[in-house]
């Protein structure tokens, strides 16, 4: 498990840092000191594709609606079928509100019967930043 968490920080560094172009506009890019939850599910081969729309679609509406401040990455590694939700939430919005939020428990309800085994999280605080341009 290790291991898939430390993967999926470098990946994440590598996606999280890369300059934006001229038409993405990030309304929330984090900071140093957030809050960062990396979930990790696992599903069955004939569901994993039905798992991806339902978290990223699912998750993406539940935020939105949930009134926090966040900014999520989606990874999937079809091999493992596994998917990863990086969640960096912005100072005052509370993980344990997130995780207690209605619209989130409806979407875990979604994937319960699509899962190969239990979902897992792990939680961290966003220690720095680097953003490189050639």
């Amino acid at each position: 498990m290790r291991t898939l968490v430390y993967l999926a920080t470098i990946m994440i560094a590598a996606i999280l840092f890369s300059s934006p172009g001229p038409s993405q506009v990030q309304r929330y890019a984090p900071q140093t000191g957030d809050a960062v939850v990396v979930y990790v599910n696992k599903f069955r081969a004939e569901d994993f594709d039905r798992a991806k729309q339902v978290m990223v679609t699912g998750f993406s509406k539940a935020m939105t609606a949930s009134g926090q401040t966040r900014h999520t990455y989606w990874i999937a590694n079809p091999e493992t079928r596994e998917i990863l939700g990086i969640s960096f939430f912005q100072p005052g919005h509370s993980v344990d509100q997130w995780h207690d939020n209605e619209g989130r428990q409806n979407v875990l309800n979604q994937l319960a019967k699509l899962r190969s085994g239990p979902p897992s999280k792990q939680e961290y605080v966003l220690i720095g930043t680097h953003n490189s341009t050639k």
